[in-house]
């Protein structure tokens, strides 16, 4: 799947390109090409080889993630609707899926919340009139990280107590809940002020 970037001017910045099939899936159907073309002498060893090169996303040269937030400006009705409650999220496919469900929602591209992207939120009013903002980033060590640092950071930009780090049933990530799932997740981390994920041996059992 291949998505559109747009600036505050609605003129295209970049592409990205989404693999819909999986890291598994992708590895299988390379492998499969590649004995088309020649002998593989070792399955195994090359498998890993490929696996180690799997990529979700491919960015277009020159785009600055760190400038944008997807969803910002590719979503008509995100600004005019001016969202009471937000999902910050890694990626393009988590958004397109947060979307699905009508949950208001933009992608970071990535772990980590830069400058750039605090001030969109700042200077168009959006961060100031959330009366909650959820950190939905993957249950693994990296989006665990995300989610005290990101904390940090919008703790020095807005109450503390509007920023909820929900934890997701069975460890799963953010696009491989239902919109039902999702939305009980989300009502009871706000209902019960969770602003942190349980020590990391409990995430898995979550």
């Amino acid at each position: 799947m291949v998505l559109p970037f747009l600036d505050s001017g609605e003129s295209l910045v970049g592409y990205v390109a989404i693999d819909l099939l999986g890291k598994a899936e992708w590895v299988e159907r390379s492998l499969a090409r590649h004995r088309k073309l020649e002998a593989i002498p070792d399955e195994a060893a090359f498998r890993e080889k490929l696996a180690k090169a799997y990529k979700k996303t491919f960015y277009a040269p020159g785009f600055l993630g760190r400038k944008h937030l997807y969803g910002f400006y590719e979503d008509l009705w995100f600004l005019d609707s001016k969202p009471k409650e937000l999902m910050l999220v890694e990626g393009e496919k988590d958004l397109l899926k947060m979307k699905q469900e009508g949950i208001p929602c933009l992608a970071i591209h990535g772990t980590s919340l830069k400058d750039e992207q605090i001030l969109l939120l700042k200077d168009s009013g959006v961060l100031g009139g959330l009366e909650a903002i959820y950190l939905g980033f993957d249950m693994d060590p990296a989006g665990d990280k995300a989610c005290r640092d990101i904390f940090a950071r919008l703790a020095q930009e807005m109450p503390a107590e509007r920023i909820f780090v929900p934890a997701f049933p069975g460890g799963k990530d953010p696009k491989w809940l239902s919109g039902e799932e999702m939305r009980a997740v989300l009502d009871y981390a706000r209902k019960n002020g969770v602003r942190e994920r349980p020590p990391r041996e409990e995430n898995a059992n979550a």
